[in-house]
């Protein structure tokens, strides 16, 4: 009688959901939907972008810069200026030069070897990040798919125990009717179908909760209904435990913190730049209106420069400068330092997290299996007359009970695993 109850629950679940005939979808299609659809990750694609792009321009610092300036200025009044012999003569009353320039930096103090080595740093940083969040998707791919796995397999679990205290109370309905029973067991029943009712309708809630969420991930329509694969009761096979000096390594917020402290390295030097010698050349051309103006005529120079800047004296400005540069690089080490025990902890974690609920798993389903064959056996001396209603109603209570047990050790286990992988970095693109 169990069996067929258990068909039917599954038949009215299906009909409950609506759900078209479609292929399977397995955790790694899904996990690649989510990827492929991530926003998260579609930004840090643009951020790398723009690091490459700002590294390229940094190292055009190296080469000379041709600039262009010019200038044109009209009076409003009439001009009048000696010229000699032929006394005062009207002016033109404009004036322009167009100065075109070559200027080459020798030595900037390190200004544009150590920006360009930030600029650097910082696209491999971009490049790490992009491998974290994409650690962040796979993970909350894999935590939707076993989360809307088991809440389908709760919702299915508590359908088919309404279903089953259904069947008791018609039981119960016609031995109360023939006078074999008294009215307190109908109402026990009742109260037991009410209860469980009220519990298909959280079930139901989590369900399209745990739905939304799994179909939103990968850019599906919220409501449309998908058939899993993967089964949250189906036994997976567990991780091999990876060495622990090699996650670090594998590890791209970390790699991520240790390039922070060249990048503020590099940026001590950059802060005391300025307060260095400076040293450039360059060649202008010029070509303006003779002065005074008095033809209109133009004319053609230019002139070559050797320009030195050294810095004397500022009031001990490089030293607070340096000194507040250094300050940042002792919060990188820290924060590399901080990373690096943060990951221990996520991998320590993750990886109790599996033995504990690989044992809870095993002990779960042994009684779960208890709890079917006592439910069958009660049921069935409940109908010969042996048990009373309330040895039955414990016995569908417990197997409800164990039955959520087995499902909730399997999701975490499940999560468990996905919880070491992202922590020791496996599959980092």
């Amino acid at each position: 009688m169990i069996r067929s109850i258990f068909i039917l629950s599954i038949v009215l679940s299906t009909a409950h959901h609506s759900a078209t005939a479609q292929s399977s979808l397995r955790i790694e299609q899904y996990r690649d939907s989510v990827v492929a659809y991530s926003y998260g990750l579609k930004i840090s694609d643009q951020t790398l972008q723009a690091a490459s792009r700002d590294a390229l321009r940094q190292k055009k610092g190296f080469l000379p810069r041709l600039d262009l300036s010019g200038d044109f200025s009209v009076n409003f009044r009439d001009r009048w200026a000696s010229s000699g012999s032929s006394g005062l003569q009207w002016l033109y009353p404009y004036s322009f030069s167009v100065q075109p320039g070559v200027i080459q930096t020798i030595y900037g103090g390190g200004n544009l070897r150590n920006a360009c080595r930030q600029a650097q740093i910082t696209e491999e940083m971009a490049a790490l990040d992009r491998q974290f969040v994409w650690m962040d998707v796979a993970y909350a791919a894999d935590y939707a798919y076993w989360n809307l796995a088991a809440t389908q397999e709760l919702l299915k679990a508590t359908l088919q125990y309404v279903e089953i205290i259904r069947e008791l109370k018609r039981v119960i309905s016609a031995r109360f009717e023939d006078g074999y029973i008294a009215k307190t067991d109908l109402l026990m029943v009742e109260s037991r179908l009410s209860e469980a009712e009220y519990q298909s309708i959280n079930a139901e809630k989590n369900y399209r909760v745990a739905l939304h969420n799994f179909n939103l991930l990968m850019g599906a329509p919220v409501d449309r209904n998908v058939k899993l694969a993967n089964d949250i009761l189906t036994g997976v096979l567990l991780p091999a435990r990876v060495d622990p000096g090699r996650i670090l390594e594998r590890r791209p917020d970390y790699l991520a913190a240790l390039r922070r402290i060249d990048y503020e390295n590099y940026g001590l030097k950059l802060a005391a730049s300025p307060y260095l010698p400076q040293l450039s050349l360059g060649v202008n051309g010029i070509w303006r209106n003779t002065s005074p103006n008095f033809r209109g005529a133009t004319e053609l120079d230019g002139l070559a420069f050797v320009k030195l800047s050294v810095p004397i004296f500022a009031w001990g400005e490089r030293r607070h400068t340096v000194a507040a540069r250094r300050a940042a690089v002792r919060s990188s080490e820290y924060a590399a330092l901080q990373a690096r025990d943060r990951i221990i902890q996520e991998v320590r974690n993750a990886w109790t997290g599996i033995e504990e609920s690989t044992v809870q798993v095993s002990a779960s389903l042994r009684s779960l299996d208890i709890a079917r064959q006592n439910l069958d056996l009660s049921t069935f001396s409940y109908n010969e007359g042996q048990l009373a209603v309330l040895d039955v109603l414990s016995a569908q209570l417990s197997w409800i009970q164990l039955y959520t047990n087995a499902v909730t050790a399997n999701f975490n286990q499940k999560v468990s695993i996905a919880q070491y992988r992202r922590a020791v970095g496996e599959s980092v693109p």
